[in-house]
C-alpha cells in the first residue's frame, strides 16, 4: 500500500481522537453546569422551607395568601431538582420504609401536616404532636405513618382518612337537603349536623348518611 494511503488512515484517526475528546469536554462541562443548577435550587429551596418554618402564621386573607404562595414555589422549586437530578443521575429508585430521611423529607412532611391542620384535618394538639415526631422521625416508615390518613386516601383505607371541614360542611348541607325534603325531621337533621361537625375520619361522615339514597352521596362529593 502507498504511503498516501497510510496518511489518509492516520489523518482520519487523529480527527476521530479529536472529535472523542471535544464531546468528553462536552460532556463534562454539562454535567459541572447541571450540578451548579441543581445546587442553587437547593439553596433557593432551604432558603423559602426556613423562611416558612420560622414565619409567624399572619392573620386575615392576605397571611394565608401569601403562605400559600409560599409553599406553592417551594413545591415547584422542588419538582424543578427532581427534574434535574433524574436528567443528570437516571431516575432514583424508590427508598425503602427503612432507609434514612434527610432534613427535606422532613421537611416536607411538616409542610403535608401543616396543611392539613388548616384543612381541618387535625386539630393543634395533634398538629404539635406530629411535628414534634416528624423532626425527630429517622426512617421514611416513620414519616408515613404521620401523614397516612391524611394525605387523600393514597395509601389508607378511605374510611380512616382524615376529613376537612370543607367535607364536614358538604355533609351538613346534604342533611339540609334531605331535611328539606322531609328525609329527616328537625331533631333527627340537628343530631346528625352535630356528628357530621365532630366528625374526624370519612368512616364518620359516611356514617350519618348512610341511610339516605345512593344520590346523596353523590350530592356529598359535589359539595365537598
Amino acid at each position: 500500500m502507498s504511503v498516501g494511503y497510510w496518511r489518509w488512515w492516520g489523518d482520519r484517526y487523529q480527527h476521530l481522537l479529536v472529535a472523542w475528546d471535544q464531546g468528553r469536554n462536552g460532556a463534562v462541562l454539562g454535567e459541572a453546569v447541571s450540578r451548579r443548577r441543581i445546587a442553587r435550587l437547593d439553596t433557593q429551596s432551604e432558603r423559602l422551607a426556613r423562611r416558612l418554618r420560622h414565619a409567624k402564621i399572619e392573620t386575615g386573607r392576605f397571611g394565608a395568601w401569601a403562605r400559600r404562595q409560599d409553599e406553592r414555589r417551594l413545591e415547584e422549586l422542588k419538582m424543578r431538582v427532581e427534574a434535574e437530578r433524574e436528567a443528570l443521575f437516571g431516575r432514583p429508585a424508590p427508598p425503602e420504609p427503612h432507609h434514612r430521611i434527610s432534613d427535606s423529607d422532613r421537611e416536607e412532611t411538616v409542610a403535608d401536616l401543616s396543611r392539613a391542620h388548616e384543612e381541618g384535618r387535625l386539630d393543634t394538639a395533634e398538629l404539635e404532636e406530629r411535628i414534634g415526631r416528624g423532626y425527630a422521625a429517622l426512617t421514611y416508615a416513620q414519616l408515613e405513618a404521620l401523614v397516612v390518613d391524611i394525605r387523600a386516601g393514597e395509601r389508607a383505607p378511605r374510611c380512616k382518612r382524615r376529613v376537612s371541614d370543607r367535607e364536614r360542611e358538604g355533609a351538613v348541607a346534604v342533611l339540609r337537603a334531605a331535611l328539606g325534603e322531609g328525609r329527616l325531621s328537625a331533631d333527627e337533621f340537628s343530631e346528625r349536623a352535630q356528628r357530621a361537625f365532630e366528625a374526624r375520619s370519612a368512616e364518620e361522615v359516611t356514617a350519618v348518611l348512610r341511610d339516605l339514597p345512593d344520590s346523596y352521596a353523590l350530592r356529598m362529593a359535589n359539595a365537598s
